[in-house]
Formats: C-alpha cells, structure tokens, sequence
C-alpha cells in the first residue's frame, strides 16, 4: 500500500539540524549525508491532516543556513514517504541551491491547501555565475516528490519555479496533479537579475496531470533579457495529460534572447479530459514575444487529441525576423478525439518533420501560413501518407515544402 507525504509552510527559523538518514535517501544521495534536513525532525507528522507548515519551514531555514555556512557542500530539504499539508509557501531560494528530496513516486506528497497561493517550491539565481565549484550556487536537485493542488482554488498555484539564472539543475521522478498554475518554469521571469535562463540541465520523468491555466503553460522553457540564453538541455519522458492551458511552451520574451540547442525525446501531451480548453498542446515559439527559439529536438513524441480550433503542434513567431528555425519533430499526432488541428507552422524556416502517424483531425492535418514570415526548407516524410492528409498551404510557400529526397513537392 502506497503512503502519502501532506505539507503547510509558514515562516519561521531554526537551529541547523542535519540529520544523518539511511535507507533510499543516503544510497542514492550519499553526498547528502549530513546535510539533508528531514521534515520530520523537525516536527512534521506527515499525516495529511496537521498542520506542518512551521515544521517544514524550520527544515528550509537550517537547509539554507547550513548551505551558507559550507557552500561547499549541497544542502537539501528530505520528505519522508507521508502526506503533508501545503497552506503557505516557502520564501524563494535566493541565491541557495537548496535541493529537494522524496522518497519517490507516489510516496512523498505535498498537498496544497485551496487557499494556497504563489509558488510551492522557487529559487532565484541559482547558477554558477564563473565561480569554482566550491562556492557556486547551481546544481539544485529536485526528485521523488508529488504535488497536488486545486482546480478550483481561486488564485494560482505553481509547482517549481526558477526565477533568473539557472544552472547544472537535476529534476527527476516529479509529479504534479490538479494546479492551477505551472507545473515547471524556467526562464521567463525576474526577481534579482537582469536575465532569465536555464542551462546544461537535466529532466527525467516528468508527470503533470490537470495542471496549467488559460495565462500559465504547464511547462515553459524561456529566455529574458540579454545575454545568455537557455540552451543545452536535455528532456527525457515528460507527460502532460489534460492541461488546462497550453501544454509545453518554448520562447524568448524578449529581442535577442533565444532558446536553442535542446533535445526532448519521450514526450506525449494529450489533451483528452478537458476539452473545454482553448490551447496547442505543444507550441515553439510565440506569435507576441520577440525572441528567438532554434535548434531543438523532439524525438519519441505523440501529441493526443489537439484541443477545439487549436493545434497539436504549433511554429510560431511575432516577425520574420524571429522566426524559430532548425526544429526537428519526430513523432505521431494521435487520439480518438481530435477536436482541433495537427501541424500549424504561422512562421519557421528550416523544419523537418518526420511524422509516422497522423490522426484524422477537425481542423486541417497541416497547415502553412505565407511568405515572408514561413521559408525553406518544410521537410516532411509522413511515410507516403501525406497524400491522404488535408493541407492548407498557402500558394507563396508551395515550393519550400519537400519530401524527404528534398527534390519533389509535397
């Protein structure tokens, strides 16, 4: 039988009090030994009914102190399999890469209260920022933790959150269910820098159930501000099942930000469940932002059952200028219940899609906007089953749209 882990935070400080710990915790985190801060000691009953919010804010003060008394070693906060009741967020990590710790899926459970508000988990700055490894502040690991919200809370309620610059982050084994909010953001917004991004970061086995808004994408990867930009990152199994906004989202908020140089493999997004939702399910770029999204990789990937008058998958820009490019879809367009379209590219150069599968859809199965916002190369193999398609391509683009020798029309 499955235990669950229920949370409640309120501010407060404690006493640093790590904790040596055994069993899954320190075999798979033995450089956390003596630094991982278990909830439980410091007086959270995980019990899905009290009130653990001092506890666990205690837990996150000694995590916090105990990083910025040894920088050299990694701090994190550890939830025991339980159940723990979420009423008031923790204050953002600033600038400490505190990590978070459960015992796995379906074991470590943060339940958010209705009148939750704001952030579940956030940090602000977490990058090396050019200094040794000693001393540098990114890395933060976050794994084997579940969060639950609710839909009917009336303000928003986010999962994992990073403000500014990030770096070297690991996420792994994480769920979320029923947030009325973003379950995973990076990029897209400041607290304490000029710039927004993450980078050379890692994501495994991401699950996120009934979560987003019309305002909020489940997950967005996003660049602010000059500079460095969110690159090289690497995803591998992420599954949003009925989101409540757009599903995944890829953009740069502002000129001269970009994200690029990132491989997704394993994802499926399906839209089944909430059919009420006007969103795409998976949408690179942004038809009002002015940054730049370029060289990314999807490969394994299914988008089910594409929501009324939207798309499964959606290339977009707001110029020419900004037009996403060397995009690589691999993957199926399925579902029972396709009430919207497949393939929408509003603006892109350089887009090869390899398309093994395409279900029948409401709205066209393809369809490619004009010149001069859309050029070529449009790659696409569908297996010789393009002919059965419905297009709607416009005449001006005709000829940049090519089968995979690259010598004959679509």
């Amino acid at each position: 039988m499955l235990r669950f882990v229920c949370l409640i935070l309120v501010s407060a400080t404690f006493a640093v009090q790590a904790q040596p710990v055994t069993g899954w915790v320190q075999n798979n985190y033995p450089s956390y030994t003596t630094s991982l801060f278990n909830v439980v000691n410091f007086g959270a009953t995980g019990d899905c009914v009290t009130d653990d919010s001092i506890a666990i804010s205690r837990a996150a003060s000694a995590a916090i102190a105990q990083y910025n008394n040894k920088p050299s070693r990694g701090s994190a906060i550890y939830f025991p399999s339980g159940c723990y009741v979420y009423k008031t967020g923790l204050p953002t990590f600033y600038k400490t890469p505190v990590s978070i710790i459960g015992d796995g899926h379906g074991k470590s459970l943060i339940s958010v209260d209705p009148s939750f508000s704001g952030d579940v988990f956030s940090w602000s700055d977490v990058w090396w920022g050019g200094n040794s490894t000693t001393v540098g502040t990114g890395g933060v690991t976050v794994s084997g933790v579940t969060i639950t919200g609710t839909r009917t809370s009336p303000s928003q309620q986010n999962g994992f959150v990073f403000y500014d610059r990030a770096d070297f982050v690991y996420i792994s084994d994480i769920e979320t269910y029923s947030l009325n909010g973003r379950a995973l953001y990076f990029g897209g917004a400041l607290k304490n820098s000029s710039q927004s991004y993450v980078r050379e970061s890692h994501f495994y086995n991401m699950r996120f159930f009934n979560s987003g808004s019309p305002t909020s994408p489940v997950v967005e990867f996003a660049t602010l501000g000059n500079g460095d930009r969110t690159n090289t990152n690497i995803i591998d199994g992420l599954d949003i099942y009925g989101p409540y906004g757009t599903g995944f989202v890829l953009r740069g908020n502002l000129s001269g930000s970009a994200v690029d140089i990132m491989q997704v493999s394993k994802m499926r997004i399906e839209g089944t469940g909430n059919g009420s939702t006007a969103a795409d399910l998976l949408q690179i770029g942004d038809p009002v932002f002015l940054g730049n999204v370029n060289n990314i990789d999807f490969t394994q990937c299914v988008l089910i059952d594409p929501y009324t008058s939207y798309a499964a998958l959606r290339i977009t820009a707001a110029s020419a200028a900004t037009m996403p490019y060397q995009i690589r879809f691999q993957g199926r367009i399925a579902g029972g219940l396709p009430n919207g379209s497949g393939i929408v590219i509003n603006a892109g150069r350089s887009i090869f899609l390899d398309i093994p599968a395409m279900a029948a859809t409401v709205g066209p199965n393809l369809t490619i906007s004009a010149a001069p916002m859309v050029g070529g190369p449009i790659w696409i193999n569908a297996y010789n089953q393009e002919s059965s398609w419905t297009k709607n391509i416009d005449e001006s683009v005709a000829s940049f749209v090519v089968k995979p020798a690259l010598t004959s029309p679509f």
